[in-house]
């Protein structure tokens, strides 16, 4: 075959792409915006007035009309301006995007005032001033107009969506603070009004109509305000490595827990030292067997007594708050004393008893007081601050925690109840302890429960075909239809990379160094891009010698923005990540796409088998930050997928989106290195449907501007077997990952995309 030749425009095409893309406005709003659309730094500098929501000043009202409490009380009960910076990390997805015009609408106060609270604290008193026990969100959307008298005249309630908005606000307030429901603030472009989803079962959703939702709100409220967190302000003496979650829930920390899914035995030490210390080789946990308590405590320095109230609150922590592990430390406890050992009686009491009278008549001196409630009695607890109830062992627990989280992959249920992160904590159940814990596969660790977003299966597609414009389009316009739901998935990190077969799987890993820098990497070098594109095909040619010739034909960049994922818009220097799965071309979309690549040169390739690979990495390691998931081919039914269009201002392409489906496997590269490098088929240029399978339908599509025209695609009228689908190419996108530290790096990456011949 005659050599190929690139069109000589193809390296500044790519670099005037890449500048348009440095000022595209990348992050889009979720829902359309009717009215008049913001310059891009009023945007900007509106977002930034909402980095820290709660201001010192405002906290302590914030906590009186929030929680009722007087001064004397928050002298005593410090744990609520905790649980208030709580509230300000939940509440920033409703302060950004198109939920902005709600805190004008609600708290009708002037731009630079103080914001956040004001709101959620309306909401509070309208809700607790109900005579009634169950109240609709309308009904007490009506009551807050009341309050607000100014809500009825601002303008903003008259723009599409903005009333909508201030439903799913009220809603959210009141599944945070009541630690019910786990409320999804994804909305659908489509829809004119929000449809709020709710988690409800493991891996279920169920879309409420916020009218018409009707809830106890007002005895949530009041049972709340009696069972706050309490937790502390100030920072622990000793507090816990960042990477490290500061809640310890009993969940995941009982000796059921531990012994069930962690397989951990219990050895009893006298050295308090050792008290909690994990021996995760041998599965060992230390634990004190006796203690004593100190009858005067007037000699006894605080750290010593600070000591023994956490001791003192482990033994319940661990053992005493749930009824799976009170039988099991009977047993441990019997075990001990049938072995010789002189158990304390007060200690059996700790380790066995609920929390019934007994416990509760204990002085109030044993215990910590961030878990005291106002008469001095325990206050047990679902879930404990690391930094604030155990300032000395807060670290030794959150280990130990983030050593069985590990074990096996979290389950999605009812994980706002327990206030812990709902994407990578899970909620321990009964029926869960009594269970066999789950076996991996030796290749893979544990795998990590993430968000992943696939185009929805709606109706719309039946008439219209999936299209997004990557130009800017006239008002009225919409830049696409895609219609995206998210997804709670399981994805395995890989450790043994060699069961994975391009032919089979659709993807594969590979190692191997290059000469490519960082800064050349993110910079306009067109020299250095080259040099590293045909160093990397001769890398693919060496691998696969099925192949003929692997050309590349074009270079990507990537760098994570800090303001990433975002619903606003920004400005952005690099591409971001691309978080719906996807593949980057569909067989007619590949053709396209050498068409305009290769301009002129179309009988070189027409007419020939060929491939179209991806080779991605990150440009510094080891990454964890929104890293490359991949979809196992094998996994994936052919009617979880249809075509896209992609719209540019002088061509048209085409690619592949994804539907969920359970049996979906998905597989990233754990702490990934520069070197570890990811291969993955896009599409195969034999890969078509057999004419059996194809109806035509017609849907219209934006072309350039405002201009419309007709396309046809091909839809499977059934369900084809994988013998007839015969694209063995890997859907991918990037994922939130759970275990990247939030001080750690931001993700950056490279891909560069081939064409290889057979």
């Amino acid at each position: 075959m005659c050599a190929l030749h690139r069109s000589s425009t193809m390296h500044s095409r790519i670099n005037m792409r890449g500048k348009r893309n440095s000022t595209r406005l990348s992050l889009l709003l979720r829902t359309r915006n009717k009215g008049q659309r913001r310059s891009e730094d009023v945007e900007m500098q509106h977002d930034s007035s909402h980095v820290q929501l709660w201001k010192e000043r405002s906290v302590t009202q914030a906590m009186k009309a929030l929680f009722g409490c007087s001064e004397e009380d928050l002298a005593s009960w410090p744990g609520i301006a905790s649980y208030c910076r709580y509230l300000d990390a939940c509440f920033r997805a409703t302060f950004t995007g198109a939920f902005s015009p709600v805190l004008r609408v609600v708290e009708g106060l002037e731009p630079d005032s103080v914001r956040g609270w004001q709101a959620f604290e309306k909401v509070v008193k309208v809700v607790v001033a109900r005579p009634d026990d169950s109240s609709s969100i309308e009904d007490i959307f009506l009551a807050l107009t009341r309050v607000v008298p100014t809500m009825s005249d601002d303008p903003l309630l008259s723009q599409v969506g903005v009333e909508s908005a201030c439903f799913v606000f009220v809603f959210a307030v009141i599944c945070w603070s009541s630690m019910c429901l786990q409320p999804d603030l994804s909305v659908r472009p489509s829809e004119d009004q929000y449809i709020l989803k709710v988690q409800q079962q493991r891996d279920e959703q169920a879309g409420l109509k916020l009218e018409s939702v009707r809830r106890p709100v007002s005895a949530i409220f009041r049972h709340f305000q009696r069972t706050m967190p309490r937790t502390r302000w100030q920072q622990p003496v000793g507090g816990v490595r960042p990477e490290l979650s500061t809640n310890l829930g009993v969940p995941s920390l009982n000796l059921a827990t531990l012994v069930t899914i962690g397989k951990i035995r219990l050895k009893w030490v006298d050295n308090i030292t050792s008290h909690l210390d994990l021996d995760a080789d041998n599965r060992l946990l230390m634990h004190r067997a006796l203690y004593d308590i100190q009858a005067d405590n007037s000699a006894a320095t605080e750290c010593f007594i600070q000591l023994s109230r956490e001791v003192l609150l482990s033994y319940r922590l661990v053992f005493g708050q749930t009824l799976a592990a009170r039988r099991l430390a009977k047993k441990e406890l019997k075990r001990l004393q049938d072995d010789g050992e002189d158990i304390d009686a007060f200690l059996i009491e700790l380790c066995t008893s609920s929390h019934n009278r007994k416990i509760k008549a204990l002085p109030s001196e044993l215990w910590p007081s961030t878990c005291r409630n106002f008469e001095g009695a325990l206050q047990e607890q679902n879930t404990y601050s690391s930094q604030d109830d155990f300032p000395l062992f807060g670290e030794r627990l959150a280990r130990l925690q983030e050593f069985v989280q590990r074990q096996q992959p979290s389950e999605l249920a009812d994980l706002w109840r327990d206030r812990r992160a709902p994407l990578q904590w899970p909620r321990m159940t009964t029926s869960d302890l009594k269970r066999s814990p789950v076996e991996f596969p030796n290749e893979h660790c544990a795998m990590p429960l993430s968000e992943l977003h696939y185009l929805a299966r709606d109706k719309l597609y039946h008439k219209e075909k999936p299209y997004r414009a990557e130009f800017q389009v006239t008002d009225g316009v919409s830049r696409t239809n895609y219609v995206t739901d998210r997804h709670i998935v399981k994805i395995e990190a890989v450790r043994d990379r060699d069961r994975f077969d391009l032919n089979r799987n659709g993807f594969c890993f590979l190692h191997a160094k290059t000469d490519l820098r960082v800064e050349d990497a993110l910079g306009d070098f067109e020299a250095a891009h080259e040099a590293y594109m045909y160093r990397l095909a001769a890398i693919l040619q060496q691998r696969f010698p099925e192949y003929s010739r692997v050309e590349p034909f074009e270079y990507v960049a990537r760098k994570r923005d800090a303001r990433f994922p975002s619903d606003t818009f920004a400005i952005v220097t690099h591409q971001q990540p691309a978080t719906l799965a996807h593949v980057d071309f569909s067989v007619n979309g590949a053709d396209l796409q050498l068409k305009s690549a290769f301009p002129g040169q179309e009988e070189f390739f027409q007419g020939r088998d060929y491939d179209m690979l991806n080779v991605w990495r990150p440009l510094i390691g080891p990454n964890n930050d929104w890293p490359l998931a991949l979809c196992d081919f094998t996994t994936i039914d052919p009617a979880d997928t249809t075509t896209a269009d992609l719209l540019y201002l002088h061509r048209v392409g085409e690619n592949r989106l994804l539907h969920h489906n359970d049996q979906h496997r998905w597989y990233y590269i754990e702490q990934q290195q520069p070197e570890d490098l990811a291969v993955f088929r896009n599409t195969d240029s034999t890969g078509l449907l057999p004419c059996a399978y194809t109806m035509r339908i017609t849907s219209p599509i934006l072309l350039a501007g405002p201009q419309f025209a007709r396309a046809t695609r091909d839809l499977p009228s059934s369900s084809p077997t994988n013998d007839d689908w015969k694209i063995i190419d890997a859907f991918h996108c990037a994922f939130n990952n759970p275990s990247a530290s939030p001080q750690g790096p931001p993700r950056q990456s490279c891909e560069v995309r081939f064409v290889a011949f057979r």
